[in-house]
């Protein structure tokens, strides 16, 4: 019986982005529903886009980190109007690579264990992406709307990594093939992003609902604090 061990290249190559609507005023409040256009939309993007793109960690946000110049397709429907625009990403650290491991037995017959070793979640967000209406002039407001959005990813992002060591021990595969062996690995990764960014998505239009139809600064207020305090319980998650 023959062994052969090797590290296998990153082959997890899904990111998930989420943009996230901040800031939406309502000229006359009254309404409680968030217009369509301004609701946190998830996409998929090749991870070459996010090493082009001016991807910043956590941290607190200015009014410099939107440097996008052109708006949004739509910033206005009726009396909504689009403040700023958040583009923050959810996804794994170039660190994560599958192991494999290829026995060979007497009889001909081979097996392939797989397994992934550095697995991390990580949040940032795209500065080239993110968006600042010219004409928004309640720039405290806008900025501690925008740090809620950047950290409530952050919390998704740590939130992953608390259960990293008991997804560790799910993604072990044996196959016959290497492809059977690191397929349901990746669709497991890829499964764990969309399930939390369904779950981010929620979160993020809960707190828009708050605090962008109709300014509401105590709610938004309470908000802040309430991603303030998770972000002190989750740092060891980071």
């Amino acid at each position: 019986m023959k062994q052969q061990a090797c590290s296998c290249p990153r082959l997890f190559t899904t990111l998930i982005t989420l943009a996230a609507a901040g800031a939406v005023f309502l000229a006359q409040v009254g309404c409680s529903r968030l217009p369509d256009f301004a609701a946190p939309k998830t996409s998929q993007m090749d991870p070459k886009e996010l090493e082009s793109g001016d991807h910043v960690d956590y941290r607190p946000l200015t009014r410099e980190d939107f440097r996008r110049t052109s708006p949004p397709q739509q910033t206005t429907v009726g009396k909504y109007t689009l403040g700023a625009l958040t583009c923050t990403a959810l996804h794994t650290l170039p660190g994560l690579s599958i192991q494999i491991e290829t026995t060979t037995y007497p009889d001909g017959r081979t097996e392939h264990r797989a397994w992934a070793e550095n697995l991390r979640f990580h949040a940032s967000m795209d500065r080239d992406c993110s968006w600042w209406n010219p004409t928004n002039k309640d720039q405290a407001y806008t900025l501690q709307h925008e740090q809620v959005h950047f950290a409530l990813t952050e919390l998704a992002a740590r939130s992953m990594n608390q259960r990293v060591p008991e997804w560790l021990r799910k993604l072990r595969t044996t196959a016959g093939t290497r492809e059977r062996a690191v397929d349901p690995i990746n669709e497991a990764l890829k499964e764990y992003l969309n399930d939390y960014t369904e779950e981010l998505n929620d979160r993020q239009r809960s707190f828009d609902e708050d605090t962008s139809v109709g300014r509401n600064p105590q709610r938004q207020q309470e908000w802040y604090n309430r991603v303030t305090r998770e972000l002190a319980e989750t740092e060891r998650f980071h």
